[in-house]
This record gives structure tokens, sequence and C-alpha cells, in this order.
């Protein structure tokens, strides 16, 4: 039994030796190989930057391309494990029929710069690269907030928003612009409102290959806390001829509104001028006329006038 247990541990002995052997073996034939000169292909990553006022990048990913090089196996391996990367001037390309094309001799002297010491460029695989590069298009179109506000009970706004800008230009591709119908502001939804707005923006970045004409917009709007008013009101005939007296059923009807209380004091009800327009009636099949506040001013809100229509006949 022992020569066997003996016999089995030389035999594993040998075994680790074997595969130690080929392991070495491997190793120097790597290392020898990798040490001598190749020519191959390598890739190269080329990034376009600075793109002209009328060029329009449709793919923000690098172009990989390759080009054929000689070095040592160390070399080349490390070239492939990290590939060399070029930044192109977009607005220096050839350009033909709205295409950009990139030229060998605009290249080469690019990825030259690039190569270490022991590396030798052979040839480019192309003469020119189709560069991902467009001519784009331009559209103007309304700026609307993508959010809208909520306020807090009791509070409404004094009047209309007011933009820095009331529309953009943004320029892009036609097919991509055809689709846009706003630039919209990224305003976050905020907390229930209860104070004015006065903030900056940002419009809202729908697309990596579109470009804006101003990149934040100004938003400032008034709001205040109303009130419910209501009064009663004597109405005014307009153009009604010298020669006919005109008797209004009723001739005073109730106006509603709501307004900011800070505001109230600067509307007499003396202002508060409600008017029927007697011409008017000429081209209408009732006799009602239309009640109409045009002095109203522009902070006020929810208006109802009861009634709205007026009877009317004429005195001897």
């Amino acid at each position: 039994m022992e020569w066997r247990a003996a016999r089995k541990k030389k035999s594993i002995r040998a075994s680790k030796m074997w595969f130690f052997f080929i392991f070495l073996s491997s190793l120097i034939w790597i290392f020898t190989t990798l040490s001598h000169t190749h020519s191959t292909s390598i890739p190269v990553e080329i990034q376009y930057v600075q793109l002209a006022d009328h060029q329009v990048l449709l793919d923000n990913n690098p172009q990989s391309k390759n080009i054929f090089v000689t070095s040592t196996g160390f070399r080349i391996l490390g070239l492939r494990m990290i590939p060399l990367k070029v930044d192109i001037a977009a607005r220096k390309l050839e350009e033909k029929e709205g295409k950009f094309y990139l030229t060998n001799s605009f290249l080469r002297p690019k990825i030259l710069s690039k190569l270490t010491d022991g590396v030798v460029l052979n040839q480019l695989l192309a003469e020119q690269i189709l560069a991902p590069i467009g001519v784009h298009a331009q559209k103007k179109i309304p700026v609307k907030l993508l959010n809208a506000y909520e306020l807090e009970k009791g509070y409404d706004w004094t009047g209309p928003y007011q933009f820095s800008n009331d529309s953009l230009v943004v320029f892009g591709p036609s097919s991509l612009l055809d689709t846009l119908q706003a630039a919209y502001i990224n305003n976050l939804k905020p907390n229930v409102l209860r104070k004015n707005i006065s903030e900056t923006y940002e419009i809202l970045q729908l697309s990596d290959v579109l470009k804006w004409s101003k990149q934040t917009i100004e938003v400032e709007r008034e709001l205040a806390r109303f009130t419910d008013v209501s009064f009663q009101i004597k109405l005014q005939a307009l153009n009604v001829p010298d020669s006919l007296r005109l008797r209004l059923v009723p001739n005073e009807v109730e106006l509603r509104f709501r307004a900011p209380i800070n505001h109230l004091k600067s509307l007499p009800i003396s202002e508060m001028i409600l008017t029927v327009d007697y011409l008017k009636s000429q081209h209408q099949l009732s006799n009602k006329l239309d009640v109409e506040w045009n002095n109203a001013p522009d902070f006020v809100a929810q208006v109802k006038i009861q009634p709205n229509k007026i009877s009317y006949f004429f005195q001897q």
C-alpha cells in the first residue's frame, strides 16, 4: 500500500510540473510575440466639437473608425484596450451639398499628434469620412410653462405672465422642428403660492441635437388676496337719437366680481360704468340690449352682471 501512495504522490508532482512548464512556455511565447513588431488595424474614436452656427450634431456618440499602424504587440494591445480619442473642429470640415466630410489630409495630423513614439501610422482605411453632422433649420415658437401653479385659497393673479422672451428660435433638423409647438419652461411645480413670481427657469431640453436662442427665461407674475364684491349700478344708454326717449327695464343691475383687496380703494363706484348701446339693437331680432362693462380694469375677475340683457321701450 505504501508503494502505491508514493507512486500517486510522484504522479501528482509530475502533473504539476507539466502544467507549470506549459504555463511558463505560454507566458514566454506571449511575451516574445508581443515584443515583436506587427502591422494591424486599431480603432480611433472621433468626437466633433466647435460646431458652426448652421451645423447640428446628429449623434452625440463618438464616431469610431479604424486606422492601420505598425508597432510592437504591447503598444497595439494598449491601443485596442484604450482607443485613441481625437477632437475634430466641425466648423473646419469640408461641406458638399449639406453634408460634411472629414478628409484624410485633415484627420492624419490629428492622429499623429496622439500616437506615442514607436507607433507608425501606415494609412487610414478610408479616403474620407461622412461626419454625423447636418445643416439645421430654424423655427420660432411661443414660450409656455410646463407646470401650472397652484394658488392658496383666496388668492388670484392680478395680471398675465410676463416672460423676458415671449418666443424663442430653435435650431435643429426639420423633421424634429415640425413636431415642436412651444418652448416649455422647465419650472418645477412649487408649493402653494401666496406671493408674486419672479424666477429664472431653464428651457426644457427635448433633444440634445436642438439648439435654442436662449437657455433661460425670466418669469414674473403678480398675485394678491382677492375678495368678492357686489354693487348696484345704474345703466347708461349710448347712441340714442335726440328725438327718442329710451326707457330701460330695469334701469340698474347687479355687478359682481372678484378683485384684489388692495385695489378696491382705487376703484370707486362712480367709475363702474355699465352701458347698453342702442345702435346694436338695429342688428338684433330681440327687443333686449346687452349690458357691457367696457372700462373694467385688468385686475378684476369672474365678472357677472345680473341681468345681463335689458328690455327697452320708447316713451312719447
